[in-house]
């Protein structure tokens, strides 16, 4: 996986996350995969040294995700297409 540091992924969600990004994230997180971990996204679905993400908390099965939260790690514009995966 190669994850980069706390600081660069904290940096990658806020800059480098795309509608892509979003949409192949929410295709997952809607299902309730990854456990409840990956809505701390800099800590457990850090950015890799390959440019991409990776999901390291992925011992649970399905949960209730509370997927709103995800928004506070994104940028303005991204924030506001999560909105829009996220209100139906």
């Amino acid at each position: 996986m190669e994850p980069e540091s706390l600081e660069t992924s904290i940096q990658m969600w806020k800059t480098s996350i795309t509608p892509e990004h979003l949409d192949e994230h929410y295709s997952i997180l809607k299902h309730g995969l990854g456990g409840e971990g990956t809505m701390s996204l800099f800590v457990n679905v850090p950015a890799t040294k390959h440019r991409k993400f990776a999901f390291t908390d992925t011992e649970s099965l399905k949960v209730k995700l509370k997927l709103k939260n995800v928004k506070r790690y994104l940028s303005e514009e991204m924030a506001l297409y999560w909105d829009s995966l996220t209100e139906h």
